[in-house]
């Protein structure tokens, strides 16, 4: 199945890429990519965690894979504030738990290629659970900065384990989200959330304006760029902390890329097993995802989790490219105007009569016997569909002004 950087590749997992395969198809356009790994574990023995990195940056291909990135991403790496990570050409920040400790855990690790230090900032926060760092808007050539949170949540019953850490975590989000709307969080947050809903459904609203605005925010963008609503994971177990992760989802319009984009995102990526790694972003940094790619396990990496190389594309090379903006780059700024309650009856009369009769056929088919998450979610999908083409033609649509620097 063929993808470019600017169109979505939906989830097949009969369509497997291999590694060199997605940097043949996607290297040379990508500006920006992300690795995320965990768990350098040496065997278990959590003192050797830093030394397995440094002594891993010798090996060849170690290099290799982190040399096509521009920023890698290290998670649970137990190092603290006298170590030191050095690669030739690359700038390393760490996250410690600890200044110094004779029993080390957790830590965080951002990586970057040196010309990249003009347009790459760390942000110094309070919660030990994420690394922030901004990527300048100058970049990417986008109308906002791009904010990345680099996650480790430790296991649950472990001796580091709380409940707390997602609260903490939404709280930091929430204060970036007021200086920008292109959020992505990414790392291990050992939380495992089948292929439950992450998204806000209609029932969830609390009146017809606010379902509008979902519709056009969220769940429209995801239409536009042919990215499908249901997540494909071959993990369909769940745990506590993955209720927690799906809950801070659904409150603040995020979706979990994992099982989505990407010819293999939906398979394990710990132990063969469970997947605990997720790339997540909000919904307005969709636009800018490029592709998703989950490497194969390899204990040169990792102990037991299997690396994820996500990229984003510049949209100034999108643009030259074409020599301008694309008519469908602007329909993709185009918004939906507000409900009116005195187009009411013309929004009714807008609505597709032989659709609706599609979707009441669907609703007919349906029993108590054969009831599943699936079909409540096409015939969700199907309702979103006719309200959003109703409310095109009834209120009319609009170009937002973009924010002033």
């Amino acid at each position: 199945m063929e993808n470019t950087c600017n169109s979505m590749y939906v989830y097949d997992p009969k369509d497997q890429y291999t590694l060199p395969d997605f940097y043949q198809k996607y290297g040379d356009q990508l500006p920006l990519l992300v690795i995320v790994t965990e768990g350098f574990s040496g065997g278990g023995q959590l003192t050797m965690n830093y030394l397995l990195i440094r002594n891993r940056l010798q090996y060849p291909d170690f290099q290799e894979l982190i040399k096509k990135h521009s920023i890698v991403c290290f998670t649970e790496t137990k190092t603290d504030d006298i170590d030191e990570i050095k690669l030739d050409d690359y700038k390393f920040v760490m996250k410690n738990r600890y200044k110094i400790a004779k029993r080390r855990s957790g830590g965080i690790v951002l990586g970057y290629k040196e010309n990249l230090s003009k347009y790459i900032e760390v942000l110094e926060t309070d919660c030990n659970f994420v690394m922030w760092f901004k990527v300048c808007k100058t970049y990417l050539k986008t109308d906002d900065d791009l904010y990345f949170g680099i996650v480790y949540v430790p296991p649950e019953y472990s001796p580091y384990s709380t409940d707390d850490a997602f609260r903490q975590i939404a709280n930091e989000y929430i204060d970036l989200t007021a200086k920008s709307i292109n959020v992505c969080l990414l790392g291990d947050f050992n939380a495992r959330t089948g292929n439950d809903v992450d998204y806000t459904t209609m029932n969830d609203k609390e009146s017809q304006t606010e379902i509008f605005g979902f519709i056009e925010n969220d769940y429209v963008v995801l239409d536009e760029l042919n990215i499908p609503l249901l997540r494909q994971n071959l993990d369909k177990a769940k745990n506590r902390y993955g209720n927690l992760l799906l809950e801070f989802c659904r409150a603040n319009s995020l979706f979990i890329l994992n099982g989505r984009m990407g010819g293999n995102s939906g398979n394990f990526t710990c132990r063969n097993a469970s997947v605990v790694d997720y790339v997540i972003t909000s919904v307005h940094l969709l636009r800018f995802v490029c592709n998703f790619f989950l490497h194969d396990f390899s204990g040169l990496f990792s102990d037991v989790h299997s690396p994820i190389t996500v990229s984003f594309k510049n949209t100034y090379k999108e643009h030259s490219d074409s020599g301008n903006i694309s008519q469908n780059t602007n329909e993709k700024d185009e918004k939906i105007k507000k409900w009116n309650w005195d187009l009411q009856n013309d929004f009714k009369n807008n609505l597709s009569q032989e659709r609706k009769d599609m979707i009441f056929e669907s609703l007919d088919q349906i029993s108590s016997d054969n009831i599943d998450q699936l079909k409540v979610d096409t015939i969700f999908d199907d309702v979103c569909k006719i309200m959003l083409d109703s409310a095109r033609n009834t209120f009319g649509i609009f170009k937002p002004k973009k924010r002033k620097n």
